[in-house]
């Protein structure tokens, strides 16, 4: 895509912007590419979230069956997100 590099740099400031030193990590039980899937939160933030409903990132259903919830809201945070042309999606 034209737009690649500027995703990236997007996508990475607004990682940047939302860690901070009260941001925990979360196991989620599944891996991928022999790394461990997490969750980020900061200041009682799910990252991840934000960073979906930004436009910044893509659901993966198949790390997130065991979390109902935060499925349901990850998946419609990235539908929103493309909807809207936010982020990535513009």
């Amino acid at each position: 895509s034209d737009h690649a590099p500027a995703d990236r740099a997007g996508a990475r400031d607004f990682l940047h912007a939302n860690i901070a030193t009260d941001s925990v990590v979360g196991d989620t039980g599944s891996r991928s590419y022999h790394r461990p899937v997490t969750t980020l939160t900061t200041g009682g933030n799910d990252v991840g979230l934000s960073i979906l409903r930004n436009g910044w990132g893509m659901a993966t259903p198949q790390y997130l069956r065991d979390d109902p919830t935060r499925l349901t809201d990850y998946m419609e945070a990235e539908r929103l997100a493309r909807l809207n042309r936010l982020g990535a999606h513009a």
